[in-house]
């Protein structure tokens, strides 16, 4: 487990296997004796976050879930007795996918998140924003108008390499262009992602932004048929997860 200080008060928790080709990210807001965790990856690894975080005296946890995907809500069977946060679509999206477990097929959050709506603590500010694209119940989270979790809408491999976007069974390229858009418009300090090592450079968000809207608007009109060189602004060893193109050229054709 790598710890990284984001700032005050704000750690990313990473973990990198050598058979992964992505690393996994917990993402922990402190207030006082509280702990948001932003996405909890599989259960071995929440359980870790959990035991590092007791240890140094949190009390409570309160969970987000940014999208329906095993990955990133695997680890709420650590957190079970606690307040969990996820899409009111979280229900209905379940479905498109065949998780590995009876929890996971079961599960519900607590509590659903609503577009434009946010919580309060002594020490910070989150709002929720939905941006589905990379799936369908896909929620963002803006710390304190500052740092901004986007989940799997921008991710990295464990190299430093960017994905190409994914689209999974129930994903629009339209909402994908438009959440983009809206990441976009708030000009982020910093991104914090589900996969790879944050941003902190406002260039390289923009960047990083646009190199995908490329992607997806050449997607967009390819009728489904597209050589990927044609969709990339940059020369593809500078891209990961280009098997994901094909599956996304499905996308286009329905």
């Amino acid at each position: 487990m790598e710890i990284i200080k984001i700032e005050d008060d704000i750690y990313q928790f990473t973990f990198k296997k050598d058979e992964l080709k992505f690393p996994y990210n917990i993402t922990a807001i402190i207030d006082n004796e509280t702990a948001i965790i932003i996405d909890v990856a599989y259960e071995m690894y929440a359980e870790q976050v959990k035991k590092y975080l007791t240890d140094k005296g949190i009390l409570e946890f309160v969970i987000f879930i940014s999208h329906h995907h095993e990955d990133h809500f695997d680890g709420c069977k650590s957190f079970k007795e606690y307040t969990t946060y996820a899409s009111e679509l979280f229900n209905n999206d379940y479905q498109e996918h065949l998780q590995s477990d009876d929890f996971l097929r079961s599960f519900m959050p607590t509590n659903f998140l609503i577009d434009g709506n946010y919580c309060k603590t002594e020490k910070f500010e989150i709002e929720y924003l939905y941006t589905p694209g990379h799936n369908k119940c896909e929620f963002s989270f803006s710390i304190n108008n500052k740092y901004l979790y986007v989940g799997d809408l921008i991710f990295y491999d464990k190299n430093g390499l960017t994905s190409i976007p994914y689209l999974d069974n129930n994903s629009n390229i339209d909402e994908y262009i438009k959440s983009l858009n809206k990441i976009k418009k708030l000009n982020p300090k910093v991104l914090l992602l589900g996969h790879g090592n944050y941003l902190i450079d406002k260039d390289e968000i923009k960047k990083q932004i646009e190199n995908r809207l490329f992607y997806l608007e050449k997607l967009k009109h390819s009728k489904g048929n597209i050589a990927i060189e044609k969709c990339l602004i940059e020369s593809k060893s500078k891209y990961s997860g280009l098997n994901f193109h094909s599956s996304n050229l499905e996308k286009v054709l329905g």
